[in-house]
């Protein structure tokens, strides 16, 4: 039985290494060593929390629970995962890693199910996995309007307010204007702004009033 498991332990790995081989080529921040070892790890708490505690139940009054740690791994990975999102910039904020981090944790699943050996699942999941990100990647930005909420703050004196608010309100992306506030001299906007895709955001950053900071987020 323990050459058994460490064929599954060496399926989940090739499983997990086909994944991060699509990410890596991307230059993505978890490739192939990072789906590798998710996927092992998903596996290998998998076939412990199946096998591990077969010798208890000849004693009285013991029942297993095969689910009971492999259960934990679907909540932990989460941990993992959120540290794979990142905000990047500084005074462009923008967050990335989202599709990375989802896949880390699906991977865990593959793991999980060549532990529990359903290996025609892990093998068609990694396959669908791999399509997903293929296809998908094409249409990243393919979406017919987004609504960005922008957030600006600047150092300011009261006689530039009025030319402050010109600038935006001529912006060729048409903000609208949620809220100002100022204060010693400092300036808070709140805009919304409608935009066709991703690219947008560079343009709506550079086309803004110089010496900013801009944090924008997407509904």
């Amino acid at each position: 039985m323990e050459f058994n498991f460490i064929i599954k332990l060496l399926l989940s790995v090739v499983l997990g290494i086909a994944i991060g081989l699509e990410r890596q080529t991307r230059f993505k921040s978890a490739g192939v060593r990072t789906h590798a070892l998710v996927s092992l790890g998903g596996a290998l708490v998998m076939i412990i929390s199946k096998y591990g505690f077969m010798d208890l139940l000849n004693l009285n009054n013991i029942a297993l629970d095969p689910s009971r740690i492999a259960a934990q791994v679907v909540s932990g990975i989460g941990f993992l995962g959120a540290g794979l999102i990142i905000v990047k910039g500084d005074k462009f904020l923008s967050v990335s890693g989202l599709t990375t981090a989802a896949g880390v944790w699906v991977t865990s699943g593959i793991g999980m199910a060549v532990g529990a050996d359903m290996y025609i699942l892990a093998i068609s999941g990694t396959v669908i996995i791999i399509i997903l990100q293929l296809i998908l990647y094409k249409f990243k930005d393919f979406n017919l309007h987004t609504i960005y909420h922008v957030r600006m703050t600047s150092s300011i004196d009261d006689e530039q307010v009025n030319e402050y608010l010109s600038q935006i309100r001529s912006n060729k992306f048409n903000p609208v204007i949620d809220a100002i506030k100022l204060e010693h001299k400092q300036i808070s906007t709140e805009l919304t702004v409608v935009l066709s895709n991703t690219d947008d955001l560079i343009d709506l950053k550079q086309s803004m009033p110089n010496n900013i900071f801009i944090e924008i987020t997407g509904e």
